[in-house]
Parts: structure tokens; sequence; C-alpha cells
């Protein structure tokens, strides 16, 4: 009876990857109620924690799971950078269009305003 070796630890992940959609890397917590969102002008209201995944095209992404706001990079910095200035815009074109909200986005700007708080006038 014949026998294959096994494969190299790196052809094993590499099988488990392309069955995925993503793989889960860890997660960035920006801590500090107060603090401002680094380079913007919007304060923390709680600690912000996104989630950092690597998808089956080898791309960063960077998820928040109480808004669902997220982004990708094929950089881990570029996409965490993009992840703020994507969470920012978001929240403020909810902010300049509160009035006119369906249910669903009204929700959806209560959830980023549990967490950040525009700054003040």
């Amino acid at each position: 009876m014949a026998t294959a070796p096994a494969p190299p630890y790196e052809e094993k992940r590499k099988g488990v990857r392309d069955r995925r959609t993503s793989d889960s890397i860890g997660v960035l917590t920006f801590f500090g109620t107060g603090r401002v969102l680094p380079h913007t002008q919007y304060r923390l209201k709680d600690n912000l924690t996104v989630h950092l995944y690597v998808d089956e095209g080898g791309r960063f992404v960077v998820a928040e799971p109480v808004t669902g706001a997220y982004t990708s990079d094929d950089d881990l910095g570029r996409a965490v950078a993009g992840f703020i200035g994507a969470f920012v815009e978001e929240f403020e074109f909810l902010c300049q269009q509160e009035s006119s909200l369906s249910p669903a986005l009204a929700s959806d700007l209560k959830r980023f305003r549990m967490l950040i708080e525009a700054p003040s006038q």
C-alpha cells in the first residue's frame, strides 16, 4: 500500500481559504469614550471595534458589525484608513438626509449615533 506525504502547512491553509469567502485575522479596537476618531473631528461615544478579514482575492476587509460599514484594500493600513473615511462619510450622509430617511436608514443613523458624535459647532 502506497501513501502520499501530507501536503505542506501552506497548501493546507490555501485549500481552506479557497472554500471560504474570507478568513478572520483579528479585531482592532479604537479605545476611548470622548476621544477623537483618528484623522477626523468626530468623537467616540464608546469603544469602536472593527473586524479584520482577508477575502478570497487576498484583500484586507475592515468591517464594523453594529453599523455594517466596511471597506477593503490590498494593504491593511490603507484598509483601516479607508474604513475610517467610509465610516465617517456614511454617518455624514445619513445626518444630512435625516429628515427624509426611510425607517431602515433612520435605524442605521441611530446605530451610528451610539458610536460617534459630530464635532461641536
